[in-house]
């Protein structure tokens, strides 16, 4: 401060409840922490949807300052919300796509991802004060750790080679290092590459920067040559995979990524009975050739699968299961399913319950498995109304994967009725863990797999998941 009557600083929240503050005195001259709990009257259903404001305030003079953070007591200033920590380390997601990170946009500064949470630039725009919301790679790592997943990593078509080499220098370096003494100062004493079994670069372009694929593939090259320039890309080599997220318009990858990525656009209609097959056939059409990589070797990777919810036709569970594991495992390699913008609670409850399902169930191969009508089912469908929105036969499907000491098969209903299956296999699946849920993404029971008639009920837009863990595994 400078020239601060008193040395005095008010600060105070205002809201519902009237003016809650206090005065912070001494403040001097020097940087220093200061640290206040408000004690806020509890209401009835919370704050939410309240205004709520915080205040800072001196009679004269100047006052600096930085890092203003206002949250719960149990959050942490240094990192994301703890309500987002525990979703995602209750999905346990094999990756999380960082694309909040801002690395490469265009608002946001070179280098904002190093700096601690809670250091947002503001600029002016339009005549506006704008926020530029980028995050701290800090905190989006630690998640990651603690979920036990690997990052994804996005970086815009704005971000230069001496950005990238920066950021793998704050992933690699030791502490003698410039980037590397940044990572220590934020928490973090060893190199993050420790921590992750695989690191993933998405090369984008986001705002239509580049206008040829002829540039857009160049601007991938020039990315992961700046990598491969790295004093520090030998401890990486072996765990990083570069992506290309451009969207070439001659229908050809041109870089020399190790994979594509693209998008799986959900669209208005998910939940007719044919929406999935006309969802994955336009999500086929996009996927760019590469004459170099066989697919079965390189496979798409699906970078974000948004959810919308139709009031004519609402989200369903079985629905989005049904989306993201139709061709996971075959031409997908991999499927990020986008958290939702808003907080809805039953669009909330869906994603979370069809993420935790995708990421506890797709591992190894698919398994191949034909779903059989009997005769009783059949007649049952030829006698349903036109406005059936599914018959017997289309109404099931199974999606399963298996690697060693583990198997797993998701049953899914699509129809508008209570649905009735045998599981026949000739894998072992005795004592298998049987869970399921309804078509809100809820939670209903877990029981034994009875071996004897194998037959279980689902939920009308439900799904039951059935996993054997081989108890040496």
């Amino acid at each position: 401060q400078d020239g601060v009557a008193d040395r005095s600083t008010d600060i105070w929240l205002s809201g519902p409840f009237g003016q809650i503050g206090t005065t912070v005195a001494n403040v001097g001259s020097t940087w220093k922490k200061y640290t206040y709990a408000f004690v806020v009257p509890d209401r009835p259903g919370g704050y939410a949807g309240q205004d709520v404001s915080f205040s800072i305030a001196v009679k004269s003079g100047k006052l600096w300052i930085d890092r203003v953070f206002l949250g719960r007591l149990n959050e942490s200033p240094d990192l994301l919300p703890v309500c987002l920590q525990e979703q995602v380390t209750a999905i346990e997601p094999q990756m999380i796509r960082m694309d909040f990170l801002g690395i490469g946009r265009r608002a946001v500064p070179a280098d904002n991802w190093s700096m601690a949470m809670n250091n947002d630039v503001v600029t002016i725009e339009d005549q506006r004060w704008m926020t530029q919301r980028g995050s701290s790679i800090h905190a989006a790592l630690s998640m990651a750790v603690q979920s036990h997943s690997d990052p994804w990593l996005v970086i815009d078509a704005y971000a230069s080679e001496t950005e990238m080499i920066h950021l793998i220098d704050y992933l690699t370096a030791p502490i003698s290092e410039p980037y590397g003494r940044i990572r220590q100062g934020l928490g973090m004493t060893l190199p993050w590459t420790s921590q992750f079994q695989k690191i993933y670069f998405e090369f984008c372009d986001t705002e239509d920067v580049w206008l040829t694929d002829r540039n857009r593939a160049d601007s991938v090259n020039r990315m992961i040559e700046a990598v491969s320039q790295s004093s520090y890309y030998q401890q990486l080599k072996n765990k990083v995979i570069f992506l290309d997220g451009m969207g070439y318009e001659d229908g050809v990858m041109l870089s020399k990524a190790d994979y594509h990525v693209s998008d799986l656009n959900q669209g208005n209609n998910l939940g007719l009975v044919h929406d999935t097959e006309k969802i994955i056939s336009r999500y086929w059409d996009q996927i760019p050739r590469n004459p170099d990589k066989p697919t079965a070797e390189f496979p798409e990777l699906i970078r974000s699968t948004a959810l919308s919810d139709n009031a004519l036709r609402p989200l369903r569970l079985a629905d989005v299961l049904d989306l993201v594991l139709f061709d996971l495992g075959r031409q997908s390699g991999a499927v990020n399913l986008d958290k939702p913008a808003d907080n809805q609670d039953r669009v909330m409850k869906i994603w979370e319950s069809a993420a935790v399902i995708v990421s506890r169930t797709a591992q190894g191969r698919p398994l191949d498995i034909q779903v059989m009508q009997n005769r009783d089912q059949d007649f049952a469908a030829n006698q349903s109304t036109e406005n059936e929105e599914a018959s017997s036969e289309t109404a099931i499907r199974a999606y399963g994967f298996s690697k060693s000491g583990f198997r797993c098969v998701v049953f899914i209903n699509r129809s508008a009725k209570t649905q009735t299956c045998q599981m026949i296999s000739e894998l072992d699946f005795s004592r298998a863990i049987v869970e399921k849920y309804d078509a809100d993404g809820n939670w209903l029971s877990s029981q034994i797999l009875n071996r004897t008639s194998g037959s279980m009920t689902l939920l009308p837009g439900g799904a039951v998941v059935v996993v054997k863990q081989d108890s040496n595994n």
